[in-house]
Parts: structure tokens; sequence; C-alpha cells
């Protein structure tokens, strides 16, 4: 008789087998199912566990994923859920350990599909996963049990590709989006996490936004910036808003970037500045250049300078030297009319100091649409995204991960 067992995390063909020497079967590269022209090498295997009768990925991720919510816990193990597998939305999600190095996926899957959704960990150790569904859900996830319970109340809106920012007073603030019909929002709402409940904050954005970016300031207002009001790339915005908890209100920024950001990174320094790089501007394209906005003055200022290469899509964070780390992100040219796309491995570092962006290293392969993670032990995580016109692929999310040590 034969009896079906736990599936394979990635599907592939052409694999190899073997047993290891306590007796657990290992199937070992082959090809997957991504992309449009036949498949991927993949690089990774997987080990079947007979108690659990489950399957564990040898290095990588557990499933394919892109857009995904990503959210670092307070005991330094980090969530990523959801994303986008190349075929559909998916619902799972898994848990980093950096003590292991593994990726292990979480007991059960969050209650709906997400795509380019916000996960925020509130002071009580758990995450609150909103935004991109098909509907006004959200979810919360408990690292004691690994498990996602939705939130007692449901979201005032429907939204993707917003933005949720955890407020001083452990309320969380989630504004502008995309709703299921494909209107850019300019409403926003407020998380109150000892009701899970969502309201609708006293006013509404400056303008509409979506693909835009959010940054908790040192002295707890929120700099939201750029993103676009439209579906074309004329859309693209260079305005910026902020929102004062104590108000509560939007109001316009002094002045306005240097130049439209659409899905560009954003990063809080040491001393209180906001660094803005890259993104879509108006042209469709993407740019090189960044603004510095000084919360003291409420002014945007031009950084001398550019990064090594134009991006947008890619991912930032702030190192423990005081320096913003750019890295990865697509190429976006306009080829006869068409943008086309090309990801790049190249990584940034801003040194506050210089005022200049410096490349140091290359990522092991090129990636964009992608959540890189400061670790607690100064490291930073690296994983999935997406990777075009690689060997075999036309384009293919990817399930590797890899680790900067600065």
């Amino acid at each position: 008789m034969f009896s079906p067992i736990a599936s394979l995390h990635i599907a592939r063909i052409e694999a190899a087998a073997a047993t290891l020497p306590d007796g657990s079967p290992i199937l070992l590269g082959g090809t997957d199912d991504q992309g449009t022209e036949g498949g991927n090498y993949e690089p990774h295997g997987e080990i079947y566990n007979f108690a659990s009768g489950t399957f564990r990925v040898t290095g990588g991720l557990n499933s394919l994923r892109v857009a995904f919510a990503s959210a670092l816990l307070h005991d330094g193990r980090l969530l990523m859920a959801g994303g986008n597998n190349a075929v559909a939305n998916v619902s799972s999600a898994e848990l980093f350990d950096p003590a292991t190095g593994y990726f292990t996926p979480t007991a059960n899957n969050m209650v709906t599909p997400r795509v380019s959704a916000n996960a925020v960990t509130r002071e009580d150790g758990k995450v609150l996963v909103a935004n991109g569904s098909d509907g006004e859900t959200a979810d919360l996830f408990d690292p004691a049990t690994m498990s996602f319970t939705a939130t007692i109340g449901a979201m005032v809106a429907s939204r993707a590709a917003a933005t949720a920012t955890s407020l001083r007073d452990g309320t969380v603030l989630i504004t502008g989006g995309l709703d299921l019909s494909g209107n850019v929002l300019d409403t926003a709402e407020i998380y109150d996490p000892t009701t899970q409940t969502f309201s609708a904050t006293s006013g509404t954005m400056t303008t509409s936004r979506a693909i835009h970016t959010a940054t908790l300031l040192s002295d707890g207002r929120v700099l939201i910036a750029g993103g676009s009001s439209g579906d074309t790339s004329s859309a693209a915005l260079n305005t910026a808003e902020i929102y004062d908890p104590s108000t509560p209100k939007f109001t316009a920024t002094g002045n306005t970037m240097s130049a439209a950001r659409v899905n560009a990174t954003a990063r809080l320094l040491q001393d209180g500045d906001v660094l803005i790089a890259g993104g879509i501007n108006t042209s469709g394209a993407s740019t090189a250049s960044a603004d510095l906005f000084d919360p003291a003055t409420g002014q945007f200022t031009v950084v001398p300078g550019t990064m090594s290469n134009a991006r947008s899509a890619g991912a930032a964070v702030s190192l423990p030297d005081g320096r913003a780390m750019i890295a990865g992100g697509s190429i976006v040219i306009i080829v006869a009319g068409l943008p086309s796309v090309t990801p790049t491995n190249m990584v940034d570092f801003f040194d506050p100091k210089s005022g200049q962006f410096t490349p140091r290293v290359t990522m092991l392969a090129p990636r964009d649409l992608f959540i890189a993670t400061l670790l607690k032990s100064g490291k930073v995580l690296i994983p999935a995204g997406r990777a075009i016109v690689v060997t075999g692929v036309g384009t293919a999310i990817l399930e590797t991960a890899e680790v900067y040590t600065p």
C-alpha cells in the first residue's frame, strides 16, 4: 500500500536522492517550476523527517515568495509572511532563526493570502500583519504558539501597497495604498492593540499615495513620502507629508523631494535625518539620486553624488555604525516606450559623515522586491525576492537567502 506524506516545499524534477547516516532521505537539486522557460536549477535540498512526517529545506526559504511582509521578533528571529509565488498570492509564513540559519514554517497560515502587505512587531511580542488581501482582514502572529489568528475587528478599508508604522503609544498607523478596484487611497487608519480594532484617522492625507514610504521620526511623528497617485508613471510623486499623532493631522512638508520616487527606500539615520533613495520617476525609469529630510527644518536637500545604480524596489537597513545600506533593486530603463527591468546585485552605503554613497560589495544574486533586515548580531539577512534573466528562466521568484557581515 502507498500512502501520501507531506509535500515538498519546492516542486522539482530530475533531483538526486540519497540517505543520510541517520536514515533520513534527502532530495537534492533538480529543476524547479519557476519562470517562463522550463524552470530554474534548484540550489537547495529537502530532508524528510519520519517523526514529524514533513520535509525541511536544507537552506533558503520553504516557499517561493516575493513582495512579502517581514518583521523582526523580540527574540531575534524573523517572520516572513505572504507574498506571491509567481502563480498566486500566498497565505503561508515562516521564521528565520539566526541561531540555526534555517527557515521554519509557522504552525498555520494567515486567514487569507496577502501580497505587498505590512508586518509590525508590537510591544507584547506579537506581530500585526495587515493589508494586501482581497478584504479588510488582518492577522496577529504569536511567536509563542507559532500561529496566526484574525484580529477582533476588521480594517476600515482593504489596502495593498500601503504602509504600516508603529507609533510611540503602541498603536499602528496605516496609510494610503490601493483598494480592490485599484484606486489610490488618501485615507488612513489606526490599529489599537488593546482592543484589536481599527478606526479611521480624523483627517485624510494631503495626497492619495500608494507604493510610498513611511518613516517614524525621532520625535514620534511620521514622514510619508513619494509613491504614486495613479496607474501611470506620470503620477509618480515628489511630495511628502507629516503625520503628527498629537494633533492628529497630516500636513505637507516645507518643500518637495528633488525627484518623484515610487518604490524608493527610506531609512532613519542616527542624527534624526531621513535618507530617501532611488525609486521610479515620472518618466517611468529608476533614479540613482537621493534626498535627505531634516525634521528640524521640515525641508529636503539633495544628496550630492548618486548611487552606483539607478534602482527601485530595493531594500535598505541602518547599520550600527551609522551608515545606511541600500541593497539590490531593479534598474528600470525605457526602451521604445516600454520599461525594461533588470535586478542588480550591487550594494551601496551612505555615510552621513561624508554625505556620500560608496559601493562596497555585491550580493551573491541579483534580486528585487525583497526586504533586508538587520539582525541582532549586526549581520543583515537578505532573503527571497525576484530574479530576471537567470539560467533557464525568464522571471523567477527566489527562495535563496544570503547574509551580509559588515
